[in-house]
């Protein structure tokens, strides 16, 4: 089940185009999800605005989406202290495995 729900999350389409609809006069309605009661459930717009607003949600290329914070943190004082242990592990057991050789 999990992997089914994890490839369906996948295959989704960024934009929901069953909210789209082309409107006479070269516009375009995108429907929105949750209107507040008394605002218009419809954005109509020209084709350019809809590509502005799409660009505009959209990462710079490079640009991490998702921020560490502590040990994960790669620039943080626990992260040093964290792999410096780990480094020390890491020798101590090769050194214990070329002492058994």
């Amino acid at each position: 089940m999990g992997r089914e729900r994890l490839f369906r999350y996948g295959a989704r389409p960024a934009l929901a185009l069953d909210r789209l609809r082309r409107l006479p006069g070269d516009r375009i309605a995108y429907r929105v999800k949750y209107a507040a009661a008394g605002r218009a459930k419809h954005r109509v717009m020209t084709p350019l605005e809809l590509l502005a607003r799409i660009a505009a949600i959209l990462p710079p290329p490079r640009f991490p989406l998702i921020r560490f914070h502590g040990v994960l943190d790669r620039l943080g004082i626990l992260h040093e202290t964290a792999t410096a242990a780990r480094a020390r592990e890491v020798t101590d057991d090769e050194a214990r495995d070329d002492d058994h050789t």
